[in-house]
């Protein structure tokens, strides 16, 4: 039985972070970061108003970081994206999955196929990189699939099983094959690593 590892991002090579602010994506940013990736934090604007303070913190963590912090409009992609894939879904008497169709078609689908393609924003070959439990393996055949986080407690697999190889080959997970406490662990001596001047080094909040 072969054995599958999950994916890296090497040293050296560009890396665009979804940050939320929270801790999860924090320490994974952090973590690319300390092993030599080029890190740039985004943040997805996804509605009209009430994400300010979500943006805010994503920055503040970046600017902690001293890593460049995008923040990217899909405002009216998002909104089109719930009215065609949710709302359409409900009217027919189905129930939708709305996160399973949102990693699908605006995290990673939107993203990869508009803005990670555009020279101008990001370097040729950039990665995506979140802080989903999850890991991405390869097989001996080439081919990559999503496999469950080694803390099954908080395993989001599931909700990215309709990935394409084409997503998957540029996608990397850093905290897939870590527990939650040592995620926690890693925020606290981050925070004391960039002394962060009397504030946490990300929010409460766990994403």
């Amino acid at each position: 039985m072969m054995e599958l590892y999950n994916e890296e991002i090497p040293a050296g090579a560009h890396a665009a972070v979804a940050m939320s602010g929270g801790v999860d994506s924090s320490v994974c940013a952090a973590l690319l970061l300390k092993k030599g990736v080029h890190v740039t934090g985004i943040t997805m604007n996804q509605k009209p108003s009430g994400q300010d303070k979500d943006i805010a913190d994503a920055k503040a963590v970046c600017d902690l970081l001293g890593i460049e912090h995008k923040v990217i409009n899909i405002v009216d992609d998002y909104h089109k994206f719930l009215q065609r894939e949710v709302r359409e879904v409900f009217a027919r008497g189905e129930t939708p999955n709305p996160c399973i169709l949102c990693n699908q078609m605006i995290k990673f689908g939107l993203f990869f196929n508009r803005f990670l393609a555009d020279s101008e924003l990001f370097p040729e070959d950039t990665y995506i990189a979140s802080g989903h439990y999850a890991r991405i393996v390869r097989d001996d055949f080439g081919d990559y699939h999503i496999a469950k986080a080694v803390f099954l407690e908080k395993d989001q697999s599931y909700f990215l099983y309709r990935l394409s190889q084409k997503q998957l080959s540029r996608l990397r997970f850093p905290l897939g094959e870590m527990i939650k406490p040592k995620v926690r662990q890693l925020a606290a001596e981050f925070g004391r690593q960039h002394k962060l001047r009397g504030r946490p080094f990300a929010p409460v909040r766990e994403h």
